[in-house]
């Protein structure tokens, strides 16, 4: 542009592309994946940690300081006794962060879900011991299991 003389608009260019730039995320570290297949990821509300789920249902939970992981767990469907909610996990923390909500993904449709509850699987994790919580003993011929936001 400056060589055929339009250095208003080279200096305009300049400026858009410092711009963008200057105001783009930057990656400050990166962490190595302790698998090779991940359906879905969380980071805890305080940052130090993040929980991670493969195609299998093995949610895991590494540490982001060392890259270590503290525990993996195996988060199989523990309702309907039938295949219909072993889709992969959406993984979601407590505000908290020490409740760990794995929700089955499988959609069923418009339709189902006037029927049945919108996550239809939900699992809940323990994340100081990895654990996955079980239903009290009163509940158990439950159906579907739904947990609240804070476990």
């Amino acid at each position: 542009m400056e060589a055929k003389g339009a250095s208003e608009q080279a200096a305009l260019q300049r400026l858009r592309i410092g711009t963008v730039l200057a105001n783009a995320p930057q990656p400050i570290d990166t962490i190595s994946l302790v698998k090779d297949q991940i359906a879905a990821l969380a980071v805890a509300p305080d940052g130090k940690s993040f929980a991670g789920v493969d195609n299998k249902r093995t949610v895991y939970l590494v540490d982001v300081a060392s890259g270590s992981m503290r525990w993996h767990v195996d988060a199989s469907p523990k309702s309907f006794g039938m295949l219909m909610g072993d889709g992969p996990l959406e993984l979601r923390f407590s505000p908290d962060g020490h409740c760990l909500i794995g929700s089955s993904k499988t959609d069923f449709g418009a339709a189902a879900s006037t029927l049945r509850p919108h996550h239809i699987d939900n699992v809940l994790i323990d994340v100081d011991n990895g654990r996955v919580a079980e239903p009290p003993p009163a509940f158990a011929d439950f159906l579907a299991t739904a947990y609240a936001d804070d476990g």
